[in-house]
């Protein structure tokens, strides 16, 4: 346990970058079996068993461009203090900071085979619990934040990269890698495991059923897993309450494009979003999209007037619908104004919707002639003429949308005539009318 120690502080040192006259200083490195040997240059290395823990900041690049830099600043520091301290009291090793993301390394102790995945998943929930502390103690006008986190176990390469000039012990390898890869597909409030951290943790964490997903340098598809809780030390990951929100059923024509490295991908296709909620929406599509895939989002909201295609989004949930399909999208960056918008449109359509279908009080027709003009009732229909008029514009939108997607799909009409059928405009127009017209 001393050796074990011991290591831990020399790594936990040589982790800071050095100075040409510091890289002249002799320095200790770990080999692969757990001892410590002198580093001779910088082209050793030594491969080792760790497990490796990323976490990120969700959407917090649309956060930062709303604030001045200095406010930055001092959010990044605050979140990077407080994982710091939880990383530290599992016995982690901080291999940096990158952006609003951060890296622990939790190297495998001789004296005990599995101990380092443990310290890693019950570092993983600690973190998600200390995001709840850090959005209560949050600035006035601070965003709250939402991280992400990945782990993955395996052989890492630990070495000093650079030069003479300027050098930093880290770790790298394909575990490494994929230790990213898993992060980036992490939601907020998610911690997400290979399939090899499972194997050596089934029993001491709590997780979801295995997913199979496409990563990024991969030809065959991997296996990971949503942690969920780590029972015998009676600690659960909080379920946030970002991923969820009142849902309100639409009709919305939008368009989207796939998102490639980060680089948004030409061509735009098309759905219809049946539901919209704050952090996401259902909607129709009619090619499959693969899980997790990133895509940005053109949406109007006709009700407030309001058009935003700066809306990014990932794919969670894919199912068929008949001859078309049914995804899930869950906001993973967007603006402070849209933001808004969204949950101004989800608030309005529940509350009239509710109004709409909600149980009709017993009301005599005597008492309902005499109720005011200008107030309506619970389950009074608008009229004849305005439902008319609404009908009409919808259709009229829809049908500009159909004509889009036929250019766009290069398919034909008469294909898409059943998609939404006239019932439903109908009662989208009943459903609208009162919020359009204010009655």
């Amino acid at each position: 346990m001393r050796q074990a120690n011991r290591r831990r502080i020399v790594l936990k040192r040589s982790l800071q970058p050095r100075s040409p006259r510091q890289n002249d200083d002799k320095d200790q490195r770990v080999t692969a079996d757990g001892g410590i040997r002198e580093r001779t240059s910088l082209s050793t290395i030594s491969h080792c068993e760790a497990a490796v823990l990323l976490g990120d900041l969700r959407g917090f690049s649309a956060m930062a461009a709303a604030l001045p830099p200095d406010a930055t600043v001092r959010l990044l520091n605050r979140w990077f203090a407080k994982l710091s301290e939880v990383v530290v009291r599992h016995r982690g090793i901080i291999d940096g900071f990158k952006g609003d993301s951060i890296m622990a390394v939790f190297f495998r102790d001789p004296d005990s085979a599995h101990d380092h995945v443990r310290r890693a998943l019950v570092c993983a929930v600690d973190m998600q619990i200390a995001m709840d502390e850090i959005n209560r103690q949050r600035d006035d006008g601070a965003p709250e934040l939402y991280m992400g986190v990945g782990i993955n176990t395996g052989v890492v390469a630990a070495g000093r990269l650079g030069s003479e000039l300027y050098s930093v012990q880290t770790i790298i390898g394909e575990e490494v890698n994929l230790a990213s890869r898993i992060e980036a597909l992490s939601l907020r409030g998610q911690i997400l495991i290979s399939e090899s951290t499972f194997a050596v943790a089934r029993d001491f964490v709590l997780a979801g059923e295995p997913l199979e997903v496409y990563v990024k340098g991969s030809t065959d598809r991997i296996r990971i897993r949503e942690v969920f809780a780590i029972p015998a030390l009676d600690k659960e990951v909080p379920r946030r309450e970002a991923r969820r929100s009142p849902r309100a059923q639409v009709l919305l024509p939008f368009s989207y494009y796939m998102v490639e490295d980060k680089i948004v991908r030409p061509g735009a296709s098309s759905g219809l979003i049946l539901d919209i909620g704050y952090y996401g929406v259902q909607a129709e599509v009619r090619n499959a999209l693969p899980l997790y895939t990133e895509v940005r989002l053109s949406l109007e909201l006709p009700l407030i007037r309001y058009r935003t295609s700066d809306v990014y989004a990932r794919v969670v949930k894919v199912e068929r619908s008949g001859k078309h399909f049914l995804a899930g999208f869950e906001f993973t960056s967007i603006d402070a104004e849209a933001k808004e918008r969204i949950q101004l449109f989800v608030q309005r359509l529940v509350q009239s919707t509710y109004d709409i279908i909600g149980p009709v009080p017993a009301q005599p027709v005597a008492e309902a002639a005499a109720a005011p003009s200008g107030r309506r009732r619970a389950g009074h229909r608008p009229g004849l003429v305005r439902e008319t008029v609404i009908l009409f514009s919808l259709t009229a939108a829809f049908l500009q949308y159909y004509f889009l997607d036929v250019l766009l799909q290069i398919q034909s009409l008469p294909q898409v005539k059943t998609w939404v059928p006239l019932t439903g405009l109908k009662a989208m127009a009943r459903a609208l009318a009162p919020m359009i017209t204010g009655a």
